[in-house]
């Protein structure tokens, strides 16, 4: 009999995440830009940590794409190079995409972009 899906199992991967991942359901739509292609598409900002961000958008990404996203900072938009590490089918025809950035943010930079 297989532990997946259980409370056990769910605790083991929430402990394997190295950094804290907060919910951003006031963020506006952010401007995303595929590196390879130079592409737009406008995804919303599902939730953000130090090391990747999650994105909702209505089309899936290729694992390993790199992409800049938008993050509001102070007063402009602040780029941030990020590599696509899953596309998960959600509701409503969407997809989560999960980036890891190529830099981490700075804990100001990030609280700033969650107080917007």
């Amino acid at each position: 009999m297989s532990n997946a899906g259980s409370p056990k199992e769910a605790l083991r991967t929430l402990s394997r995440r190295a950094h804290v991942r907060y919910r951003c359901d006031r963020q506006p739509s952010r401007r995303v830009f595929l590196v390879e292609s130079y592409r737009t598409f406008f995804a919303e900002v599902h939730d953000l940590s130090t090391s990747g961000v999650g994105l909702l958008l209505d089309r899936p990404l290729a694992l390993g794409a790199l992409l800049f996203v938008d993050l509001l900072g102070l007063d402009v938009p602040v780029e941030h190079l990020a590599r696509v590490v899953h596309a998960t089918p959600g509701e409503n025809g969407r997809y989560l995409i999960g980036c890891e950035f190529d830099h981490p943010l700075a804990q100001e930079e990030l609280t700033t972009v969650l107080a917007r």
